[in-house]
């Protein structure tokens, strides 16, 4: 018996979590509902009893006991009208449960907001603009000392090593030149015409045939 009561006990608040806290809005919600409740409860005892009323009115109308189905229809007219009431509260209970609700979720999206916020507050506390701004010029200084110490380097560099200095590269540099100077040719002799060739020939034919 003990166990079986211990079992139930631990299975009520399983892993031993802590219970959630109950706010205002919760015991709020929770009071609409209730009260949501007990007057669908009333409305049908209401309307069930309207309608015996009316069957009873009916019978005493065939008994002839008119004066008793007279007074049975004014309680009937009574219980109809506060089924009436009862809807006009229902309403009101019913817009006040959807108020709620929608108000709590404009809460929760305040919240995220706000929330949001201020993790852009955090992040900008530390990443602002005159930070980024001297960030950017110190970058562009750093760049500017890595360039100097390179070319310092380079310098050091060329001095440093003879094989590496521009007189070891003249003579290199002049047989390239050379080997792009137009090559000498020899003088073209002037050409003769056609006509004059074909002249001199016969005058030289005839002088050497007749003498």
């Amino acid at each position: 018996m003990g166990s079986s009561g211990s079992k139930s006990r631990k299975g009520g608040n399983p892993a031993g979590k802590p219970r959630p806290e109950i706010t205002a809005k919760d015991r709020a919600e929770l009071d609409l509902k209730n009260a949501r409740d007990r007057l669908r409860r009333h409305q049908k005892k209401l309307d069930g009893e309207t309608e015996k009323m009316q069957k009873q009115a009916m019978a005493l109308i065939k008994q002839g006991r008119k004066d008793r189905a007279l007074m049975v229809l004014k309680l009937k007219k009574l219980k109809t009208k506060q089924s009436q009431q009862v809807d006009a509260q229902l309403l009101n209970v019913y817009e006040l449960i959807e108020t709620i609700s929608w108000e709590t979720e404009n809460l929760r999206v305040f919240r995220a907001l706000e929330e949001g916020k201020n993790a852009l507050n955090d992040i900008h506390k530390v990443m602002s603009v005159d930070a980024v701004e001297q960030l950017m010029e110190d970058n562009a200084e750093a760049q500017e000392v890595a360039d100097e110490i390179g070319r310092l380097l380079s310098d050091q560099s060329a001095s440093a090593d003879p094989e590496l200095a521009d007189d070891a590269f003249e003579a290199e540099l002049a047989a390239l030149e050379a080997e792009f100077e137009p090559q000498q040719t020899a003088p073209e002799l002037p050409q003769v015409p056609d006509g004059e060739v074909g002249g001199f020939f016969f005058f030289f034919f005839f002088f050497f045939f007749f003498f």
